[in-house]
């Protein structure tokens, strides 16, 4: 399986660089994490939620860094097993400029196996996509909180005041139905043709008004 796409940060290499390098960070962009610990300088250890389809369960696994050229890229390499089968891979990500931001991109080659493997290449392909689409925007996300609590910081020096700077609650990563929601979209925009997918559209918008109309007549 190919699992490749690209991001822009509104952030200099340097910044999403060393985001990246954060476990701290990574562990608030990864749909699903429930745990992310450094094992040594290259390897990141954690335990995810994943549900694609029919198949849910939990996966622990580690991720190695490998060829590190700060703050260009790195190579890297995936090894993540569950109950419901088994992930190994291996890829690079590249950092490049981008205007006064940064082009991300990833590429990674996959291999999937056990229960996992059973709900459809198709399937497993529009997940993956929206996965790494979420967990990017996550990262966008933390970026953005930071640097509002760094000008908050910077804000009270340049002032001659001694004071904290403003509290900033950093962004949690997305909820396991907020996850599934995406995926569920991600999916239907790949997999269903556009004129099927407005009339699926349709008929729900109608099913669900039909359903609040007895409601609210039920009630009356």
């Amino acid at each position: 399986m190919k699992i490749q796409g690209e991001h822009h940060f509104s952030f200099p290499p340097s910044v999403v660089w060393e985001a990246l390098m954060d476990p701290e960070v990574l562990s608030r962009t990864l749909p699903g994490c429930e745990q992310l610990t450094q094992v040594d300088d290259d390897t990141l250890e954690g335990r995810l939620q994943v549900a694609i389809g029919p198949v849910r369960g939990q996966f622990r696994g580690t991720l190695t860094m490998t060829d590190r050229d700060a703050p260009n890229g790195y190579a890297m390499c995936l090894d993540g097993r569950g109950p419901s089968g088994f992930m190994k891979g291996e890829g690079s990500v590249a950092l490049e400029p981008d205007g006064s931001g940064t082009l991300l991109r990833y590429d990674l080659e996959a291999q999937v196996g056990g229960r996992i493997a059973g709900v459809g290449q198709r399937l497993l392909d529009s997940s993956s996509k929206v996965i790494a689409a979420q967990g990017l925007a996550g990262l966008e996300c933390q970026l953005a909180a930071r640097q509002l609590a760094a000008q908050g910081e910077v804000s009270g020096e340049t002032s001659g005041e001694t004071r904290s700077a403003p509290a900033v609650d950093l962004p949690a990563p997305p909820s396991q139905a907020a996850l599934a929601v995406a995926v569920a979209s991600g999916v239907a925009r790949d997999l269903i043709p556009p004129g099927v997918r407005l009339a699926l559209t349709i008929a729900v918008a109608f099913l669900l008004g039909l359903a609040l109309g007895v409601w609210l007549g039920g009630g009356a």
